[in-house]
């Protein structure tokens, strides 16, 4: 699986958690997902750019 599908899933999924939070009221529990799955991504894009020379 290439990985931009299985960054997408990994959203998906921080998604579906923090809705599921937000479902129960949480709403501390949903913003702390939605803010660790962006630090994440953007983690990712940066490890992805390349190498200036």
């Amino acid at each position: 699986m290439d990985s931009y599908r299985q960054q997408y899933y990994h959203l998906l999924h921080c998604m579906a958690k923090a809705t599921s939070a937000m479902d129960k009221g949480d709403l501390i529990q949903a913003r702390e997902v939605l803010i660790q799955a962006q630090q994440e991504a953007e983690s990712r894009v940066l490890n992805e750019l390349p190498e200036e020379s």
